[in-house]
């Protein structure tokens, strides 16, 4: 499925389906510096332009800077997260 034809709101629910699988396992995993990163970016209620941006920095920030601590499925996840953020720009 080609994120560039979605409406802003599918955007949203994808992008939100994302967090949720990773705040669900980083919760259980007990994973609490990435779960600090991203709960400081979500929930994400709308499409303005300053909120996709800082997530899209914090996901940029995880995929760099905690490399070594994410799991293939993480960062997998968040390059998935980081797809859908693109769809906006």
């Amino acid at each position: 499925m080609e994120t560039d034809c979605l409406s802003p709101q599918v955007n949203l629910h994808a992008i939100d389906d994302v967090c949720l699988r990773l705040f669900d396992r980083w919760c259980e995993c007990r994973e609490l510096l990435p779960l600090s990163y991203l709960l400081h970016v979500w929930p994400i209620s709308d499409a303005q332009a300053h909120r996709l941006r800082k997530m899209q920095d914090t996901v940029d920030e995880l995929l760099t800077s905690n490399r070594a601590t994410l799991t293939q499925r993480d960062a997998a996840e968040l390059h998935l997260l980081k797809a859908h953020l693109e769809s906006f720009a």
